[in-house]
């Protein structure tokens, strides 16, 4: 995956940033026996859902990830009747006092994951991968839970044989995008965007909440410039995850703009950007508008 957003920078040098991949930290083959082991389990999968591709017009729903700056929006978030639990904001969500209607899971690590779901609640349905380990689906069990298939090329081979007509889900590396297509597929188009920062906080937060183990690290920091030379520049520090997830975004939105409306909270890298197209979009349209009416009132003086 190749991500350019202006420039980048690690100790004192700015560069373009391209090039940047991304790999997951668990093998293929573990995954695989991951999702062998699921198929066996009795749960329903999303598709499977009475609530499933049943449009729900202009009802929002909030999606609730990570980032530093949800904490800054708790009262908005409070607002929200449905409420999607991105990965590790559970128990902090729980915290708040907002009980999610769903939290999607997608991270495989057996021993991380289960971590941030202490406080599982029995009116909150637990979205899990088929990819997750059994530790993962005994930190919730006794509670709701429905299965789901990560979009991938290597998993084909093996649902292609083991479960003809497989569905998946798609949209990008992190838990939150993820959690965006399954609303989507629920039926939901109004979509608020809480804590996807894509960056860290002014104070160089991670989270809104503290890592559970010592083991958990951020990796290189790049400190990218948005807007470079412009009245509205600013320097983002961001994870390679952050930007990724922020170029994920901007793939699935320019490829999916008609299916849902975003509408963002908080701060950082991907809210910033998304406001800043949001912007432009309705400049362009204004200034379509007025070439229209300019056009329109030569024809009636000719």
């Amino acid at each position: 995956m190749t991500v350019n957003i202006d420039t980048a920078q690690i100790g004192e040098k700015f560069y373009k940033l391209g090039g940047l991949n991304t790999a997951s930290a668990t093998p293929q083959e573990e995954y695989n026996g991951y999702v062998r082991i699921s198929l066996k389990r009795p749960h329903l999968y999303l598709h499977q859902l009475p609530e499933f591709q049943k449009l729900k017009h202009d009802l929002p729903i909030a999606l609730a990830g990570g980032g530093p700056s949800i904490k800054k929006c708790v009262a908005e978030l409070h607002k929200h009747k449905t409420v999607v639990a991105c990965g590790s904001s559970h128990d902090w969500l729980i915290e708040q006092g907002i009980e999610p209607r769903y939290c999607v899971i997608a991270d495989p690590d057996p021993k991380i994951t289960p971590l941030y779901l202490k406080r599982p609640c029995p009116n909150t349905t637990y979205l899990i991968a088929t990819q997750c380990p059994e530790e993962v689906f005994k930190a919730v069990e006794g509670y709701p839970i429905v299965m789901w298939h990560c979009h991938g090329e290597g998993y084909k081979e093996l649902l292609d044989e083991a479960q003809p007509n497989w569905q998946a889900v798609g949209g990008g590396c992190t838990a939150g995008l993820r959690a965006l297509s399954i609303v989507i597929m629920l039926g939901y188009r109004n979509t608020h965007m809480f804590g996807f920062d894509s960056s860290l906080g002014w104070e160089d937060e991670h989270h809104a909440y503290a890592f559970q183990t010592e083991t958990e690290e951020l990796g290189v920091i790049y400190n990218l410039k948005k807007g470079f030379g412009t009245p509205g520049e600013r320097t983002y520090r961001c994870a390679g995850y952050h930007l990724a997830q922020a170029q994920h975004f901007k793939d699935f939105w320019t490829a999916y703009a008609g299916l849902f409306t975003p509408t963002f909270h908080g701060e950082g890298l991907l809210p910033d950007m998304g406001r800043a197209v949001q912007a432009e979009s309705i400049r362009l349209a204004e200034v379509e508008t007025a070439r229209i009416k300019d056009l329109e009132e030569k024809e009636l003086v000719a």
